[in-house]
């Protein structure tokens, strides 16, 4: 009996002994299951990825071809020849301005070299050099009279025949003292320069009724680039053109330097302001007309600027005629006729960060964005203000504060949590 009961004690123990293993073996597995992840991710061990917080542009714009379109001032060739021009192409020039010179064919190498004579003349009066003395004629002829008079004198003195001795040397001290002269500055005489204007006289007077000179009536932008359709395109009757007209416009708007007879070689783009005509979409017209405003860029050119004024005219299969206004950069629009742009509908520059790094992106402006900053060590969730996106980055600022330039955030938020610590 006693047996036995030593036996039933020894199986009881076993098991209470089974049962504390059981329990001690439960509250292991509670502890991994939530104990354990949680100091992972408290010390970092979520492997948290973490970006610097850095400045960034985005700019929302779509690329179009338009068609520029000024009030031009034609000049036709008078007869035939060439044209000389006058004033640099895109230049602003005065009302009265002498633009070019037209020249009969047949004259045009005369005409030349009356011009390169002008130039020289021109040049040694502005420099200075009419009284350089040294290349001068007076000079050469001078040195010659002062040498053919020394050689007198020793000849004189060898034949010892010296009755014109004293007047020689009077010549050639008198000779010596109009050297000095013309060296020195004190005489305004130059004979190379009164030689060459004698010559364009004499040009001047064979090209009498042979050249033809053309002068602004008034204020503008000159340009000797034509196409022909100065008279077709003008800042009044473009409105009334339809997208089709303006795309066919496009196409065939280039620029033809012209000299031959009876063909425009010359236009003045009077007024402040150029048009320039554009083909959008529906939608992208009414995003403009939204703005109320937007800037230009022109690749080819490397110019940006903002337009003062955005009209719209005839629609048509759901395109619609936009005519920007301008009175930027004319000086540089004034050769064109058609431009590759793009149409920024806005700009925006600040502090940018991955569109994946903001939580409620998706859900914007519905609820509220927040960005997982790093402040020592530890994750907190900020409220941000989405200022801008496209479709991989967000300009953002922060309401409340606590956002700047060169802080941490993480770039993977569904991964961490508030309060966590990321080292």
């Amino acid at each position: 009996m006693p047996e036995r009961e030593n036996k039933t004690k020894d199986l009881e123990k076993i098991r209470k002994r089974r049962k504390v293993v059981k329990y001690l073996y439960l509250a292991f597995l509670l502890f991994l299951v939530l104990y354990v992840p949680g100091v992972l991710l408290a010390s970092g061990g979520a492997g948290a990825d973490l970006a610097i917080i850095g400045n960034g542009t985005i700019i929302d714009f779509i690329e179009a071809e338009g068609l520029v379109v000024r009030d031009d001032k034609i000049f036709d060739m008078p007869f035939d020849g060439v044209f000389i021009k006058e004033a640099d192409e895109g230049e602003r020039i005065p009302a009265g301005y002498k633009i070019a010179s037209i020249v009969d064919q047949t004259f045009e190498s005369t005409f030349t070299k009356m011009v390169s004579l002008d130039n020289e003349i021109l040049a040694r009066k502005k420099d200075g050099d009419i009284n350089s003395g040294i290349f001068t004629k007076d000079l050469l002829h001078i040195e010659k009279k002062i040498q053919t008079g020394i050689q007198e004198i020793a000849l004189m003195i060898a034949t010892g025949s010296l009755e014109n001795l004293q007047s020689i040397m009077i010549e050639i001290n008198n000779y010596s003292t109009y050297r000095d002269e013309i060296i020195s500055g004190s005489s305004s005489s130059d004979a190379y320069t009164e030689d060459l204007e004698a010559q364009k006289e004499i040009l001047q007077q064979s090209l009498s009724g042979k050249v033809v000179s053309k002068y602004s009536i008034e204020p503008g932008y000159i340009s000797y680039r034509v196409d022909g359709y100065e008279d077709i395109y003008n800042t009044e009757n473009i409105v009334e053109f339809t997208p089709e007209e303006i795309r066919e416009a496009v196409e065939r708007g280039g620029n033809i330097e012209s000299d031959e007879t009876g063909e425009i070689f010359a236009r003045l783009s009077t007024g402040n302001y150029f048009t320039i005509a554009f083909v959008l979409d529906e939608d992208e017209a009414e995003r403009l007309k939204s703005s109320g405003n937007a800037k230009l860029y022109i690749d080819e050119l490397g110019i940006q600027f903002y337009v003062n004024k955005i009209e719209f005219g005839v629609e048509s299969d759901g395109k619609v005629c936009v005519f920007f206004q301008t009175n930027k950069k004319l000086n540089e629009l004034a050769s064109v006729r058609t431009v590759k742009a793009r149409i920024i509908f806005y700009e925006f520059s600040g502090l940018m960060v991955p569109v994946k790094s903001l939580v409620n992106m998706d859900a914007h402006p519905i609820r509220q964005v927040e960005l997982a900053m790093l402040q020592d060590n530890w994750v907190h969730f900020i409220e941000v203000e989405v200022i801008a996106k496209d479709n991989s980055n967000a300009i953002i600022t922060s309401p409340g504060g606590g956002l700047s330039l060169f802080d941490y955030y993480v770039l993977k938020p569904k991964k961490v949590q508030e309060g966590q610590v990321v080292k």
